[in-house]
């Protein structure tokens, strides 16, 4: 399964996603964002920042959890002989 993959990719688009918006807000401009539905009027400023921030937050989560239970199910149990 390429889960981790997955995490790491999304991690990478939503990193960007919001450098994207970071320059965007350093030099002022006013854009309009259609990046969360057409029907959508946001203009590019924190609320958008942060829902990026906050989806790349998930993604690492979701990648620490994965890789947690990735071990826990691969580790030997203390005096278990079986390798």
């Amino acid at each position: 399964m390429a889960l981790r993959e997955a995490y790491v990719l999304a991690i990478g688009m939503f990193a960007t996603f919001a450098l994207a918006q970071v320059i965007v807000l350093w030099n002022g401009l006013e854009i309009l964002c259609g990046c969360f539905g057409a029907s959508e009027s946001l203009q590019v400023g924190w609320v958008t920042l942060l829902s990026a921030a906050a989806a790349g937050f998930a993604s690492a989560l979701g990648l620490v959890l994965t890789v947690l239970r990735q071990r826990k199910q691969t580790t030997p149990l203390l005096g278990d002989s079986r390798r």
